[in-house]
C-alpha cells in the first residue's frame, strides 16, 4: 500500500467513526426529547449544554471542511497563503474530530449510566 491509500484508509475510518456516533447521539436526543411531557422541560433536553456543544463543534467542523475544499477547488494557482489557509483549517478540523469524539463518548458514557440507574 502506497501513502495515499492509507490516508485514505484512515480519513474514511474517522468520518465513518463520527457518522455512527452523531446518528446514535441524535437517535439518543429524539428518543430523550420523546419522553419529556411539557414544553420547558423539552428545551431543557434539547438545548443542554452537552448537546450545544456538540452541534458548535460540528459546525466548525463542517466549516473547516468547506474551507478546505473551497480553497482546494479554486482555479488559481495555489500560493502560500492557499496553503496556509489550507494547513490551518486541517490542524483545526483535527482539533475538532477529537474534541467531538471525546464529547460524543462522554455523552454516551452518561446515558449508559442514566440507563442502569433507572433499570436498577
Amino acid at each position: 500500500m502506497d501513502q495515499g491509500q492509507i490516508t485514505t484508509i484512515a480519513v474514511t475510518a474517522v468520518v465513518s467513526v463520527i457518522a455512527k456516533e452523531v446518528l446514535v447521539w441524535l437517535v439518543g436526543l429524539v428518543k430523550g426529547a420523546a419522553s419529556v411531557s411539557t414544553a420547558k422541560a423539552l428545551f431543557g433536553a434539547i438545548f443542554n449544554r452537552t448537546n450545544l456543544a456538540i452541534l458548535s463543534e460540528l459546525l466548525a467542523l463542517a466549516l473547516y471542511v468547506y474551507l478546505i475544499v473551497h480553497v482546494g477547488w479554486t482555479d488559481s494557482p495555489v500560493t502560500g497563503k492557499d496553503v496556509l489557509i489550507m494547513a490551518g483549517c486541517a490542524l483545526g478540523a483535527l482539533v475538532f474530530i477529537s474534541s467531538l469524539l471525546i464529547r460524543l463518548a462522554k455523552a454516551a458514557i452518561a446515558r449508559d449510566r442514566a440507563r442502569t440507574k433507572d433499570a436498577a
